[in-house]
């Protein structure tokens, strides 16, 4: 119940784009906590698809980043 309020309260202050990269983080640092924490082996092709959200958090940020620039330039 906790969690559905909170993703709502999030989805009633945010927008949704910034919810999914909310939740998509969180879960990220959830399996590399498992796996730096607990010993958890992940498989290449898993490796990959961390690899492949860390890139498209990284450039989600560097986007926002211009942005927040353009935004001061003006």
């Amino acid at each position: 119940v906790c969690v559905c309020v909170r993703a709502y309260v999030h989805m009633c202050v945010f927008r949704s784009l910034t919810l999914t990269t909310v939740t998509t983080t969180r879960k990220f640092f959830t399996i590399l906590t498992s796996v730096a924490v607990y010993g958890h082996q992940l498989r290449p092709l898993q490796w990959f698809g961390v690899v492949v959200v860390f890139i498209g958090l990284a450039v989600d940020g560097y986007d926002k980043r211009l942005k927040q620039l353009e935004r001061k330039a003006d």
